[in-house]
């Protein structure tokens, strides 16, 4: 839209912002004296009635929420098959545009102090942000007095009450580095699941990362669902160690465990700070507050305790600090805190519009990325995020330094027994079993029966049960083994990814759509070949109410698509889901792999 056209009665004067849904402009008010933030959704987005609910919703809650703290909502419309709404401009920056490093500690904290007063009067009119992060913190510039803070962007907030589910396509739309436990795992929400948004906030704006921050979405995830925050006294030196035990609290993976409001939050860390800023030689946390270091469990839809604690039959946290079984973690060759900044809008030297429209999600590539509740536990090929479906779902597992003393995974009493019993075999019968093993091991033309076999039991939606059959949706599918050569496809050691060494294969084909399923020794046999792609992209899907990490690769048409999904938690790390076809478009192949029946 140029400057100086008309579009419903505004005048625009220039363009503020531009997002995934839509534009924001400035604009003049038809009949007042008022420069206004014009925010209008894409055109070709007018018939897809989950995006048009999400839009008019903000309007609507937006305009019900009268306080000096959040953005004003005037108007909204339809223009020419066009939604818009008309709010409040402010003319400054937002709170992602700072320089964390140069940030002083108490104007931080008035920033989020403010926020908090925003949030607390959204929540007793019912109405739950859910999208709390810096770039929604309106900063107005200081013309005439001291500077004023707004919260913004209501898009995707909902009524405490309201049972409907607007993301009906599969898409989470908050953004993970700042998304509480509950959020992740889709359990329900009430109020203290913006203060945790909140309280990442203000570490961010304090140390310029967020709690958890990585490259790797799904070990985000696993950093708000598993892991304690980082100490911010030992991130940023000079803070008081009885801010670490404040942040703990804010941040504690069970909602009953935080502060009864924003406000209170905000409270406990002036008075944190009371002392003054100070060198600080312990990154412990100090106080009597939770260390939130509780691992959430995946799949919890009640809160044992609080003020909006939802009633269930019995409580669904883990009752120790170690509630998860220990091993690795995916993605976790180090620490999860990398410095690794979110999204910043690019909003002009010192203007932002409010509400403007950004991509729906920011990962550490600042890449898109979505969640829903789930039906299995899925690490870095998914992580579960609702009520397991069947039982060999199986928790995520915490760090390894969190079992010093546990009994290894998968290890117990009967385990121990049946070692007992396999010591007191005879010696015949162990030699005849080796044998027997080697024998089998060697023979020639093998498919590797036990990967084949496990790759039906672990997919039986996707591949046969023999050796040769249909698969999903009348797919051709076919095993393979490592003897039969180690390439997948003829041609594919020339110009396809790099497998490495996989122990059984199913490859299914229409003529339009392939997929292979491949199966490994270990799971760290997938992440070296995950860590060994050179991908376009690599993003966060869901399938199935599930989300997996998706690794896009380049293909030698605009119409062939090829990408690579891991499953790296206990029961499917060992597995590669290889997928290609020809579409018009990207979009239409992301939705063909998310019919794929993965769960």
């Amino acid at each position: 839209m140029q400057p100086g056209s008309v579009f419903a009665g505004y005048q625009i004067e220039r363009r503020l912002g531009r997002g995934g849904m839509g534009s924001v402009y400035l604009a003049k008010h038809p009949r007042l004296p008022r420069r206004t933030a014009l925010k209008l959704l894409n055109p070709d987005l007018f018939d897809d009635k989950e995006t048009r609910a999400r839009f008019e919703r903000e309007a609507d809650l937006a305009a019900q929420l009268d306080h000096p703290n959040i953005v004003t909502v005037y108007d909204r419309g339809v223009e020419d098959a066009q939604l818009w709404i008309s709010m409040q401009y402010i003319d400054g920056v937002d709170a992602a545009s700072l320089d964390p490093n140069t940030l002083p500690v108490l104007r931080a904290v008035q920033i989020i102090a403010d926020t908090a007063q925003a949030l607390d009067f959204a929540h007793s009119m019912g109405v739950l942000h859910r999208d709390v992060k810096p770039a929604n913190i309106l900063l107005s510039s200081a013309h005439t007095g001291p500077e004023r803070v707004y919260l913004t962007d209501f898009g995707i907030a909902r009524l405490r009450d309201d049972g409907g589910h607007l993301t009906q396509t599969g898409s989470f739309t908050a953004t993970i580095a700042y998304a509480s436990p509950e959020q992740l795992t889709g359990a329900p929400l009430d109020h203290r699941t913006d203060q945790y948004s909140l309280a990442c906030s203000l570490f961010w704006m304090l140390t310029g990362t967020a709690p958890f921050s990585s490259p790797h979405p799904v070990a985000v995830i696993q950093g708000h669902l598993q892991h304690p925050p980082p100490a911010l006294s030992s991130v940023r030196h000079g803070l008081p160690v009885a801010l670490d035990a404040v942040m703990a609290r804010a941040l504690a993976k069970r909602p009953g465990e935080r502060f009864s409001s924003c406000a209170e939050f905000a409270d406990a860390v002036r008075a944190a700070l009371g002392g003054g800023v100070h060198p600080s030689a312990s990154g412990r946390a100090a106080g009597g507050y939770s260390s939130g270091a509780h691992a959430y469990p995946s799949g919890s839809s009640a809160y044992p305790s609080g003020a909006h604690a939802h009633p269930t039959g019995s409580s669904a946290y883990p009752s120790g600090p170690h509630a998860y079984p220990s091993g690795p973690l995916a993605h976790s060759s180090g620490s999860l805190a990398h410095p690794s900044a979110p999204h910043r809008a690019a909003s002009g030297p010192h203007v932002r519009a409010a509400g403007a429209m950004q991509a729906p999600m920011a990962t550490g590539h600042g890449q898109p990325i979505v969640a829903q509740p789930s039906a299995r536990p899925v690490g870095a090929g998914g992580r579960q995020v609702g009520p397991p479906s069947s039982p060999r779902s199986r928790p995520l597992s915490q760090p390894a330094v969190a079992a010093t003393n546990a009994v290894p995974q998968g290890r117990s009493v009967a385990a121990r027994s049946r070692k007992g019993l396999l010591i007191g075999l005879s010696v015949a019968a162990v030699v005849v079993a080796l044998v027997a093993a080697v024998v089998v091991a060697n023979l020639p033309g093998d498919k590797g029966p036990t990967a084949i076999e496990a790759i039906s039991e672990e997919f039986p939606n996707l591949v046969p049960g023999t050796d040769l059959g249909v698969g999903f949706n009348g797919h051709t599918c076919m095993s393979q083994g490592p003897a039969q050569g180690r390439e997948l496809w003829k041609g594919q050691s020339a110009d396809g990814p790099d497998f490495g060494e996989w122990a059984g294969a199913w490859h299914c084909y229409d003529g339009r759509t392939d997929y292979y399923l491949l199966k490994y020794g270990s799971g760290q046999d997938v992440r070296q070949v995950l860590d060994a792609m050179r991908p376009m992209d690599i993003t966060s899907d869901v399938n199935g109410s599930v989300i997996y990490e998706n690794y896009h690769l380049a293909g030698k048409d605009p119409k062939e698509h090829a990408m690579v999904t891991g499953f790296l938690i206990a029961d499917r790390e060992e597995y590669l889901l290889y997928t290609a076809g020809k579409f018009k478009t990207p979009e239409e192949f992301m939705d063909w792999w998310k019919a794929l029946p993965l769960a």
